[in-house]
């Protein structure tokens, strides 16, 4: 996603950066499902994952578009689920905790003793999220061991949106 270095609230609201942070982060989700419906509803059905981030749910500091798009997100799984459930289209969404890539961005922001001690008061298990938990969400949801769940949010963030916002 698209989390722009300028978006700021409306005292300093840029409609650029608004626009751009907004276009990537939806169109992101919306096109692929544009492409994929026709194909699933020929096929009698299939499954569709969003991913979605934690800031969906909690608020961070001078990012209103970012967390604007990340809640539209979760929005539009839950209308896709109702839309396109009764044709065997499930739609859910992943919301997304600290990963940790191995950014060199991140590898800087942990290596801050500030930011460090901050994220491990944040999180239940002292840990860092990997790539291959998300995955491992992913492939439930895209199996036949999720054929009952459809416009859900899981949540796989380390229990971080249950705990204060990093910083506090």
């Amino acid at each position: 996603g698209c989390s722009g270095g300028r978006d700021s609230g409306p005292a300093h609201f840029e409609e650029d950066v608004w626009d751009r942070i907004l276009e990537v982060n939806l169109k992101s989700v919306i096109l692929p499902c544009k492409h994929v419906l026709p194909i699933m509803r020929n096929q009698g059905g299939g499954s569709i994952i969003n991913i979605s981030a934690s800031s969906s749910i909690l608020s961070v500091p001078a990012r209103p578009a970012y967390q604007a798009s990340k809640g539209a997100i979760n929005a539009l799984t839950r209308q896709m689920a109702l839309d396109y459930g009764k044709e065997n289209i499930r739609i859910n969404a992943i919301i997304v905790g600290f990963i940790f890539t191995g950014s060199e961005t991140m590898t800087a922001m942990l290596a801050n003793p500030t930011i460090r001690a901050a994220f491990e008061k944040n999180v239940l298990v002292p840990q860092l999220g990997e790539p291959a938990d998300i995955a491992a969400g992913i492939v439930y949801l895209a199996s036949d061991e999720s054929r009952f769940v459809n416009g859900a949010e899981m949540l796989i963030d380390n229990a971080s949106t249950i705990t204060p916002p990093l910083g506090v």
